[in-house]
């Protein structure tokens, strides 16, 4: 909204009780949308941040599930290897 400049008024205007609720009205929705738009924009870059966040725990996981299979890979390795060696007398197994 704008005031307007002297040279862009066109004499006097009356303004009647309904002409200023409407006036009222108007500014609160205004200033309503204003609360809005900046609730809504904090949100958006919240959002951004999250899925930021998921993305790196995504990678984080992934990373982590590949070091336990590269842990289970040799652990299976060693097993045939141990129980090779010893038989039934090495127990490696999980309890």
């Amino acid at each position: 909204m704008r005031m307007l400049e002297k040279e862009d008024e066109e004499g006097d205007i009356q303004v009647s009780w309904q002409d200023q609720e409407n006036i009222n009205t108007f500014s609160k929705y205004n200033a309503k949308l204003q609360d809005l738009e900046e609730a809504y924009e904090s949100k958006k870059a919240a959002q951004e941040r999250i899925s930021k966040s998921q993305e790196e725990l995504d990678q984080e996981i992934e990373g982590l599930k590949s070091q336990m299979d590269e842990a289970v890979e040799k652990m299976d390795g060693l097993k045939k290897v141990l129980y090779a060696r010893f038989g039934n007398a090495i127990n490696l197994e999980k309890d």
